[in-house]
């Protein structure tokens, strides 16, 4: 629509917060995520407003992404 802004949500939780307990849940070290894992992590973060996730934490966030990154891992990348 022209002339419309989108505003953006405030995230859910903390990128801190939410960086710290994916490391744990993919048995990384606090800033030990690879450069992939902290972009996907920062995705989620980001797409994630707070009222999306009411009674949420932000470790059960995390355990959810981390749930999917091992998903995603397993998942053979020639397939549609």
């Amino acid at each position: 629509m022209p002339g419309a802004s989108l505003q953006t949500a405030e995230p859910a939780f903390p990128k801190a917060e939410i960086e710290e307990a994916f490391a744990k849940a993919v048995g990384r070290p606090p800033g030990g995520l690879s450069a992939a894992e902290a972009a996907f992590i920062a995705g989620v973060q980001e797409d994630c407003a707070v009222d999306e996730l009411q009674g949420w934490s932000g470790a059960d966030l995390a355990a959810a992404a981390a749930g999917f990154w091992a998903f995603a891992a397993q998942r053979d990348a020639s397939l549609p």
